[in-house]
Order: C-alpha cells, then structure tokens, then sequence
C-alpha cells in the first residue's frame, strides 16, 4: 500500500503568500501580506527605483512576487491605506482586494449567522 508523501508543515502564524519558485512563470495576484513584504522592501532601500525592486522580487531567492512597475506604483500611492486595512482586519492579510461593507448591519448579521451555525440546536 502506497501512501501520500508528507506535505511540509508550514508555521501556522506565517501570512499566507502568492510567492512561487523561481522557474514558475504563472503570474498570481498578490496578497495583502505580500504587498505589505514590497512596501517593506522599498522603506527600507529609498534610494531603488521601482523597476529595481520589480526585479528583486522577480528573482527572490525564498519566492518570487511577480508584479509590475506600474502596479507597483498604484499600490505605493495607498501605501497609507493598505497598510490601515491591514489594521482593520486580521483576514486581510490573506486577501487580494479590499472588500467594501455597504450594509453593515446585515454583515454582522452574517457574521452572528456563521458563528452559530457550527452549534448544535438544542
């Protein structure tokens, strides 16, 4: 009998990534978590220019980010945004987009809803 082979185990606090190996050329969205690693990256090294830091991540060594200078660009000029959104929202880390509440009453509605539908009625 054939079994699995064991998936590596993966630290469970560690924000989960669209980074992929370097001989991978499949181009993904990036995550919040992801952008948040870029806005890092360019703080700390001001005197890059973008195209540098489009290249850094396209060749990193622990995954590549692949993204462009163009959007690259767009996501600096809400650096302020992303970063307040990633305060909001513990999943946020997780998502590609922003998702906007217009009915919030009916959100937490859902949310009490999800949170007890794992109980049992009694």
């Amino acid at each position: 009998m054939q079994t699995k082979p064991q998936q590596p185990h993966h630290a469970m606090d560690a924000p989960h990534t669209t980074a992929h190996p370097l001989n991978q050329k499949k181009k993904k969205d990036l995550t919040l978590s992801d952008w948040l690693e870029v806005m890092e990256h360019v703080d700390s090294h001001p005197y890059l220019c973008q195209k540098d830091i489009v290249d850094y991540f396209a060749k990193h060594s622990s995954g590549v980010l692949t993204f462009t200078q163009s959007a690259l660009s767009k996501k600096l000029k809400k650096h302020d945004e992303l970063e307040q959104w990633a305060k909001s929202n513990p999943n946020a880390l997780l998502e590609k987009q922003c998702h906007v509440v217009i009915q919030p009453d009916f959100e937490e509605a859902l949310y009490i809803w999800q949170q007890n539908s794992g109980r049992e009625i009694q």
